[in-house]
């Protein structure tokens, strides 16, 4: 019912985590992730791999084959399955793509056959971000250098929370800084180093 609702919002593009909370096999996640592909027409749906939230492990080979089977777009990779990107990448099916969350590692994707990266830190401050994508883009070592020490910064200061983003956007005057879920507070030194980030470009 969300695809459904989605695609007809119109998402293109949808990542389907595996089940959680409850053991499941194989068979159980495909069951799950066909059922999204089926629902989402001509949207292209991706797998989501993130082991440490989930507790559902898919090896390099199961997850090609998966992805094959039910007509998957490719994957998305977070946690400690971005260790294994490269194996990924190499048992995905034929026009599949790979996208991984590890925010910073752009460069390290693209050189090894990845499509690019799905970012949660871009929300609060894109430039370095894009800046480092259009680096990349146009083989421009010196300027993708520069635009990765940002990046590692914003990264170190937020330190690739969901509390973290949501303060920085609150510091630029974007929401309350308020989760929908229970977080650990963001300690006061912490805030510190964010409402400093975020100061050369508040709003207002």
């Amino acid at each position: 019912a969300l695809t459904r609702d989605a695609v007809g919002l119109g998402v293109s593009r949808i990542a389907v985590l595996t089940p959680y909370y409850l053991p499941v096999d194989r068979a159980a996640v495909a069951r799950h992730m066909a059922a999204v592909v089926a629902a989402a027409g001509s949207a292209r749906v991706y797998g989501y791999l993130f082991t440490e939230r989930t507790g559902v492990v898919l090896e390099p080979a199961e997850f090609g084959e998966l992805a094959a089977d039910i007509g998957l777009a490719g994957v998305k990779l977070s946690g400690a399955a971005n260790e294994r990107l490269a194996e990924y990448i190499a048992a995905l099916p034929a026009g599949a793509r790979l996208w991984s969350g590890a925010d910073t590692t752009l460069p390290a994707v693209v050189r090894a056959g990845g499509a690019g990266i799905v970012s949660g830190l871009s929300a609060a401050f894109p430039e370095p971000f894009t800046a480092l994508a259009d680096a990349v883009a146009a083989g421009d070592s010196e300027a993708e250098r520069a635009a990765q020490v940002r990046a590692d910064g914003v990264l170190d200061v937020l330190e690739g929370t969901v509390e973290g983003i949501k303060a920085a956007l609150r510091h630029l005057g974007h929401g309350t800084g308020a989760l929908h879920m229970p977080a650990p507070l963001v300690p006061p030194g912490a805030l510190e180093r964010i409402a400093r980030l975020a100061r050369p470009v508040a709003v207002g």
